[in-house]
Protein backbone atom coordinates (compact mmCIF):
# COMPACT_ATOMS: atom_id res chain seq x y z
CA UNK A 1 0.00 0.00 0.00
CA UNK A 2 2.76 2.38 0.61
CA UNK A 3 4.28 1.60 -2.30
CA UNK A 4 1.54 2.92 -4.53
CA UNK A 5 0.97 6.16 -2.12
CA UNK A 6 4.61 6.49 -3.32
CA UNK A 7 4.22 5.83 -6.64
CA UNK A 8 1.06 8.11 -7.52
CA UNK A 9 2.60 11.86 -7.12
CA UNK A 10 5.54 9.95 -10.05
CA UNK A 11 2.88 8.90 -12.12
CA UNK A 12 1.27 12.60 -12.18
CA UNK A 13 4.55 13.93 -12.18
CA UNK A 14 5.37 12.28 -15.43
CA UNK A 15 1.76 12.31 -17.39
CA UNK A 16 2.19 13.81 -20.53
CA UNK A 17 0.44 17.18 -19.92
CA UNK A 18 -3.44 15.62 -20.70
CA UNK A 19 -5.76 17.26 -18.17
CA UNK A 20 -6.58 14.36 -14.77
CA UNK A 21 -10.50 15.19 -13.60
CA UNK A 22 -10.93 15.32 -10.44
CA UNK A 23 -13.09 13.09 -8.52
CA UNK A 24 -17.13 13.38 -8.50
CA UNK A 25 -16.69 15.09 -4.37
CA UNK A 26 -13.92 17.31 -5.67
CA UNK A 27 -15.12 18.58 -8.47
CA UNK A 28 -18.93 19.13 -7.50
CA UNK A 29 -17.22 21.36 -4.18
CA UNK A 30 -15.03 23.36 -6.98
CA UNK A 31 -18.00 24.11 -9.37
CA UNK A 32 -20.02 25.27 -6.52
CA UNK A 33 -17.79 28.17 -6.13
CA UNK A 34 -18.89 29.04 -10.17
CA UNK A 35 -14.99 27.86 -10.67
CA UNK A 36 -14.93 26.10 -14.48
CA UNK A 37 -12.78 23.90 -16.40
CA UNK A 38 -11.41 21.94 -13.13
CA UNK A 39 -8.83 19.04 -13.57
CA UNK A 40 -6.32 17.83 -10.97
CA UNK A 41 -2.82 18.64 -10.26
CA UNK A 42 -2.86 15.54 -8.39
CA UNK A 43 -2.37 14.67 -4.29
CA UNK A 44 -2.03 17.53 -1.47
CA UNK A 45 0.99 15.99 0.43
CA UNK A 46 0.53 18.99 3.00
CA UNK A 47 -2.36 21.53 3.84
CA UNK A 48 -5.45 19.37 4.26
CA UNK A 49 -5.94 17.64 7.85
CA UNK A 50 -5.22 14.11 8.77
CA UNK A 51 -9.39 12.69 8.27
CA UNK A 52 -8.88 14.22 4.47
CA UNK A 53 -5.55 13.24 3.43
CA UNK A 54 -6.44 10.45 0.98
CA UNK A 55 -9.25 12.15 -0.29
CA UNK A 56 -7.76 15.88 -0.89
CA UNK A 57 -6.19 16.81 -4.97
CA UNK A 58 -4.99 19.85 -6.10
CA UNK A 59 -6.63 21.55 -8.83
CA UNK A 60 -7.01 24.59 -11.80
CA UNK A 61 -9.55 26.11 -12.93
CA UNK A 62 -10.64 29.05 -14.75
CA UNK A 63 -12.33 31.89 -11.93
CA UNK A 64 -15.51 33.87 -12.91
CA UNK A 65 -12.96 36.87 -14.35
CA UNK A 66 -11.44 34.13 -16.83
CA UNK A 67 -8.81 34.09 -14.57
CA UNK A 68 -6.90 30.55 -13.84
CA UNK A 69 -6.76 29.93 -10.64
CA UNK A 70 -5.07 27.61 -8.18
CA UNK A 71 -5.65 25.03 -4.72
CA UNK A 72 -7.00 22.43 -3.47
CA UNK A 73 -9.76 20.49 -2.01
CA UNK A 74 -9.79 18.51 0.83
CA UNK A 75 -12.96 15.73 1.74
CA UNK A 76 -13.24 14.32 4.75
CA UNK A 77 -14.80 11.04 5.54
CA UNK A 78 -17.40 12.27 7.89
CA UNK A 79 -17.74 15.99 6.48
CA UNK A 80 -18.13 18.01 3.25
CA UNK A 81 -15.21 18.97 1.11
CA UNK A 82 -13.37 22.45 2.27
CA UNK A 83 -12.19 24.15 -1.17
CA UNK A 84 -8.42 26.11 -0.52
CA UNK A 85 -6.92 28.75 -2.50
CA UNK A 86 -2.57 29.21 -3.01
Amino acid sequence: MKLCLLALPLAVACSDGRHIPLGQRQESAVRSLGLKDPYSTGPVIIGCSDDSFLNSEGFRAIGPDGRAVEGSVCCGWLKGCTVRFK
